[in-house]
């Protein structure tokens, strides 16, 4: 441990090993399990002692308090993972002859230093991606009335409990019905349905499909489509997740939005057939009552629910689980969470729910089980007993690839 000062300003730096700090934070875990099992008991539930009423408040507001500050110390800028993208653009755009102004802002965002270590596993992909197949050479932009010079944009900025990092390119964009003429040649839509209804999120969400690319030809340098599955997955494995923002002829938007923290996290606790699950707070939009909604169904035979005057998609967890409803632990309530999906509202049906915790969150260890269900983490609850953290983007994107 070294200790620098500042004379100038008389600050004082502490540096500490990363190990060290994770141990802090793994304490406060605990601390945070310990007051979830006090204010949870039964015994403390029914106290009637002003005092000691106020004395737990008092705790819990305390231990959160200790929470964010630990939390804090695991933060640095996003700047390093900025300037690392700038220095990949101008190597790649020389390599391929491209001219190029890059431009960021946003770079003293905050975030977990383990996730800018992860992201930067991805970026250069994505930076090689803009420039290789989304900007135009320099007689194409010239043709179409654009400057010279391309430009790639990288903002991040906090939004709530979440950032939100954008890769920017004013290139040609994508081709929407390109991308449906490989995803039907691939197998991957039926050309009986209509088509033209599935909204862009649904049709650019193909490009985040094994081997999927809409490029005719793979250079060495990259392949728009190539590579954003496995983009995906590591966003995923961080709790966040990537959309698309479309603009034919004048670029593309590449949005990874990614909790500020995934460790200690506020969640509900629902009930879908008999079994306690977790839905992180942050996901959530708003929570309805679906006894005496509007409903129909779609073609497809997929339900949907009237929300704010427009049909909705309902997930119904039994269908995704492929499991027999049984009856709720107690009485039903027959709720609604309220969530957005590639920039648009859906509704997943849980049976109850129980109450909001505050939880400590294990990462799933297992690649496969990962992949292959809608689990995303596990946590104990105040009762001992262990419950797992929903991946309501997971949940939505099988939900939307169901073929009845």
């Amino acid at each position: 441990m070294e200790i620098e000062k500042n004379k100038a300003n008389t600050s004082t730096t502490l540096r500490v090993d990363a190990a060290s700090i994770q141990e802090i934070f793994n304490l406060t875990g605990q601390l945070v399990l310990l007051k979830n099992q006090l204010l949870e008991n039964p015994e403390i539930k029914i106290l009637s002692d002003p005092f000691l009423k106020g004395s737990l408040s008092d705790l819990d507001i305390l231990i959160r308090k200790i929470e964010e500050s630990v939390l804090s110390l695991r933060l640095t800028p996003i700047r390093s993972l900025f300037i690392k993208s700038h220095r990949v653009a101008q190597e790649t755009a020389k390599k391929i002859g491209k001219d190029i102004e890059f431009h960021y802002e946003g770079e003293d965002t905050l975030i977990d230093r383990e996730m800018i270590d992860t992201l930067s596993d991805i970026f250069p992909h994505l930076i090689r991606n803009s420039l290789d197949h989304g900007i135009e050479s320099p007689s194409e932009r010239i043709k179409l009335g654009k400057k010279e010079t391309g430009t790639i944009s990288l903002k991040a900025q906090k939004m709530g409990n979440e950032v939100i990092i954008s890769i920017t390119d004013d290139g040609r964009g994508i081709d929407r019905n390109k991308v449906i003429e490989k995803a039907i040649l691939n197998g991957l839509l039926d050309p009986k349905m209509n088509i033209s209804s599935l909204p862009d999120s649904e049709i650019f969400g193909l490009l985040f499909k094994s081997g999927f690319s809409t490029s005719e030809e793979i250079t060495e340098i990259s392949g728009r489509g190539v590579g954003l599955d496995v983009g995906k997955r590591i966003v995923e494995k961080l709790r966040g997740r990537i959309e698309i923002k479309n603009h034919p002829g004048q670029g593309l938007e590449i949005l990874i939005i990614l909790p500020l923290n995934t460790t200690i996290i506020d969640a509900l606790v629902v009930e879908i057939n008999r079994v306690k699950y977790l839905i992180a707070i942050n996901e959530v939009i708003e929570i309805i009552n679906l006894n005496g909604v509007t409903m129909g169904r779609v073609p497809a035979s997929k339900k949907f629910i009237i929300y704010n005057e427009r049909p909705v998609p309902l997930i119904e967890p039994n269908l995704l689980f492929s499991q027999d409803p049984l009856p709720p632990i107690g009485k039903s309530r027959e709720v609604g969470i309220i969530f957005i999906h590639g920039g648009r509202p859906m509704v997943l049906k849980v049976d109850n729910i129980f109450t909001q915790s505050q939880i400590v969150l294990n990462p799933v260890k297992f690649e496969e089980l990962l992949e292959k269900s809608f689990i995303s983490g596990s946590a104990v609850l105040s009762d001992g007993l262990v419950s797992n953290l929903l991946d309501l983007h997971k949940m939505a994107d099988f939900h939307l690839e169901m073929r009845d």
